[in-house]
């Protein structure tokens, strides 16, 4: 075996061990159970800190909850109202078609009332020329016609 200072020497098999001596060991394990207490340290503020965030998200998550809720509240209502929005832009456009409809048929109408008022005054017309001549063929043809008079009541 060698020495720390280089030397070169025997010891007896029996004072040789292939694990370390309860010194060394309780050293390591001293090392061991400083770092194990930094790390624990270290890992309970981050629990701390977890536990913090933790009750901030729960917070959040409540919030977003209402939020959420609200949110469908809104959404069913603009349904709602869109789906009315569809029905009146429906009836809008039947609505446009009947007016059109409607329209049409005025024209119609009033072209007919133009022709029937043409033809009512053509008909006054044409019954006051009617009435002029049926006047003077009366008056050219009644005088002609002798009439035979009576001369008493009981002559027929």
């Amino acid at each position: 075996m060698v020495t720390s200072d280089g030397k070169d020497g025997f010891v007896l098999s029996r004072f040789i061990t292939y694990e370390p001596v309860a010194r060394d060991k309780l050293i390591s394990a001293n090392r061991k159970l400083e770092r194990n207490a930094k790390k624990i340290s270290t890992l309970e503020a981050e629990l701390r800190e977890l536990k913090g965030q933790n009750s901030t998200y729960s917070k959040s998550q409540g919030q977003f909850e209402t939020d959420n809720t609200r949110l469908k509240d809104e959404l069913a209502e603009i349904r709602r109202t869109a789906a009315s929005a569809l029905q009146l832009a429906e009836e809008n456009k039947s609505l446009k078609v009947r007016e059109t409809n409607l329209e049409t048929q005025i024209n119609e109408l009033q072209g007919r009332n133009t022709i029937l008022a043409k033809r009512s005054s053509q008909g006054w017309y044409l019954l006051g020329a009617g009435t002029l001549i049926a006047g003077i063929l009366a008056g050219l043809i009644l005088p002609r016609i002798k009439f035979k008079r009576r001369s008493r009541w009981g002559d027929l």
